[in-house]
């Protein structure tokens, strides 16, 4: 029997075939966690003041869900509105992009926006999911002592590779270019995944 490389190599006609192989599933996203590695993150700085008083930058990053997801089983809506069962292994590979991840800067000597400490939570929270420290200090406010945590600057080098396990729901809905409203599913936090392994992403895409 021919093999499907000496049937194209004996005609100069394209060859046209089903691999089942390269049969990528498009299983909806179910809300849940996932066991991923981050694969890609953006920072930049916002010019505009945030509410008219604060200034922050903003992480935006991209996880791929890992292969031991396929111990796992997922449940999403069916067309008749009744709920089924998805095994894990559908999700193997898929990419999710993360809701934005605010992060307010304190204001030095002379600027005009005012700090917004209490609105980093999810910034430290994914931090520590990075495992980057974030260690307490004692700090003194109008007279008074308290503790509180230090924040890094986190840059694409804590993001990339790290494993995570993240917890992925529907995020805000948007309208596309037919007009049709759609619900995307995205990432809201992360959390350390003790398990796993860090990936050496930039390696993987090196072209050799």
């Amino acid at each position: 029997m021919s093999t499907m490389t000496e049937v194209a190599n004996a005609t100069t006609a394209k060859v046209n075939f089903y691999d089942p192989s390269q049969d990528k599933k498009t299983t909806r996203l179910a809300s849940g966690v996932y066991p991923c590695h981050v694969i890609e993150c953006e920072s930049k700085t916002i010019e505009k003041k945030i509410k008219g008083k604060y200034k922050a930058m903003v992480f935006n990053y991209k996880v791929e869900v890992h292969e031991s997801v396929s111990g796992k089983v997922y449940h999403i809506q069916d067309i008749d509105g009744s709920m089924k069962e998805v095994p894990g292994s559908d999700y193997i590979g898929r990419v999710i992009k993360s809701a934005g991840i605010f992060f307010f800067l304190t204001p030095d000597v002379g600027d005009d926006f005012e700090a917004n400490s209490g609105g980093n939570k999810r910034y430290m929270d994914t931090a520590i999911a990075l495992g980057v420290d974030c260690p307490e200090i004692e700090i003194v406010v109008d007279g008074k002592r308290r503790m509180v945590k230090t924040l890094p600057n986190l840059t694409k080098a804590n993001f990339i590779g790290k494993p995570v396990m993240a917890s992925v729901d529907m995020g805000r809905s948007y309208t596309d270019k037919n007009g049709i409203e759609r619900f995307p599913f995205e990432v809201k936090s992360i959390e350390q995944w003790n398990e796993g392994e860090t990936r050496d992403v930039e390696v993987e895409v090196l072209p050799f």
